[in-house]
This record gives structure tokens, C-alpha cells and sequence, in this order.
């Protein structure tokens, strides 16, 4: 039986109102005309979560922003940043999304909506390579195979890309196997826990610095469940950069 080896390397990054006025654009939610009614809506604030999907080797395919509003009265909203399109997470009424401003209606209380990108371009460089037996090999010839592997992760600043993110964020790594068909799993520097069968390997990369690090284990019969990257701010006080040239040419 051919067996498939599962890897999905999500990136998140949250982003806070208080310190951030926008991921696509540094510019704050106002006012627009709609269909609907002549009602302009208040918000208060804004947070925005950046889910970026990468393949095994780290390369971003596929990002999309969750923007979350804080609407304090119902009205037509105007939101700013540059996708390939949008979905209303909250209801049912369309959105229109042009020349880099999105236009909806929302009713009071949290409105989400989702802004899809063709070609992220992100903070860091991150590089994921696997070894077997000592020979380097390719993620998709893993699925099946045993001996010893090492998967190392690099993490290093992209260039182009404003430096506050390489500079005030820390990196989260999270890599998952199970114990079922992985032993003397270990990695250095890294924190190592039980999960029901399987073990978790939480990495913390630091701000402003890059990240080498190795995960090692015996494997039989070898299958992946996923790697989890998480951008988390280290000081909410700093302040964030324009994050334009991460969405611009889409």
C-alpha cells in the first residue's frame, strides 16, 4: 500500500489594532456609500490573523488575512488592503473588493471577513529540509520509508520585507509525530511533550535573530501529520511597520 506523507506548514500571524492599523494597508477602517442604506457604519478597531500555507520546504503557496472589525453602530464600511478576492465570514451580504479598498455592510459587533492572496510574500525565510540515514531526501519520498531522519528548519529575515516583523517577533514551531512509528525523537534547545500518542516539539525561535534547529528520530514505516508556525508579537508597545510591501502586486 502506498501511504501519503502528510505535511502542512501553516503560518500564523495575529496583528492587534492597538499597535497595527492594517496588514494590507496602514490605513484605518471608514466610511462608504452601499446599497443598502445610507448609514455609515463606527468602527472602533480592528485585528487582522494572517494564515499562510507553505509547502515542505517552507515556500509560501497560498495566504489569506482574517480581519476582524469592532462595528460599534451598523452601516456601509470601507476596509483597505490589496486581495485577489474576498468572503463575508459573518453573513450572507456580499463584499466588493476594488483598487485596494473593500466595501461591506456589517451590523454592530464583530464583523469578520477574509481577504485572499495569490502571491504572500512573508517576513521570514523559512527553510525545512529532511534527511535519512545522513542522505538528504525529498519530503514526498519520506511517506513509508525508515532509518534515522533529521528535519532541519531554518528561519532567517526576508529580504524587501520591513524588519520590525524579523525584529519584534517571535517564531513558533511546532513539529508533531507520533510515538506509534517514531523513538528517541529529540531536538535540541526545543521542548518535547506527550500528546496522547503522540509527542509535540515546540521550538521558540527569538527576535532578530535567525533559527537553525534539528528535529531527530528513529522512524519505521514513516507518516507526518503537519508543522505549525506561529508569529507571535514579543512586545505589543513596539511599533508595527507598513505592511504594504507584503500584499502589494496582487
Amino acid at each position: 500500500m502506498k501511504k501519503t506523507l502528510c505535511v502542512l506548514v501553516a503560518l500564523i500571524i495575529p496583528f492587534a489594532s492597538v499597535a497595527f492599523s492594517g496588514y494590507a494597508s496602514n490605513s484605518t477602517p471608514s466610511a462608504s456609500s452601499s446599497k443598502k442604506s445610507d448609514e455609515i457604519a463606527t468602527v472602533a478597531s480592528k485585528d487582522e490573523v494572517v494564515y499562510a500555507t507553505l509547502d515542505f520546504n517552507g515556500e509560501a503557496i497560498e495566504a489569506y488575512v482574517v480581519n476582524i472589525l469592532d462595528v460599534e453602530e451598523k452601516g456601509n464600511f470601507t476596509d483597505y488592503g490589496t486581495y485577489s478576492s474576498v468572503e463575508n465570514l459573518t453573513t450572507t451580504d456580499a463584499l466588493t473588493a476594488k483598487n485596494g479598498a473593500v466595501e461591506g455592510w456589517a451590523e454592530a459587533g464583530k464583523f469578520y471577513y477574509q481577504g485572499n492572496m495569490n502571491h504572500p510574500k512573508l517576513p521570514w525565510i523559512i527553510d525545512i529540509t529532511y534527511t535519512l540515514n545522513g542522505n538528504p531526501i525529498t519530503a514526498d519520498n519520506l511517506a513509508g520509508k525508515s532509518g534515522e531522519l533529521a528535519i532541519n528548519i531554518k528561519t532567517s529575515k526576508a529580504p524587501n520585507i520591513d524588519s520590525a516583523f524579523y525584529e519584534n517577533y517571535i517564531l513558533q514551531i511546532s513539529v508533531t509525530l507520533s510515538t506509534q512509528n517514531c523513538s528517541n525523537i529529540e531536538c535540541k534547545g526545543a521542548t518535547i511533550a506527550n500528546a496522547g500518542t503522540d509527542k509535540l516539539i515546540n521550538i521558540t525561535c527569538l527576535p532578530n535573530k535567525d533559527s537553525d534547529n534539528t528535529v531527530k528520530a528513529d522512524v519505521k514505516d514513516f507518516t507526518m501529520t503537519g508543522i505549525g508556525i506561529n508569529g507571535v508579537p514579543y512586545n505589543m508597545e513596539i511599533d508595527m511597520p507598513d505592511t504594504s510591501e507584503m500584499t502589494g502586486g496582487f
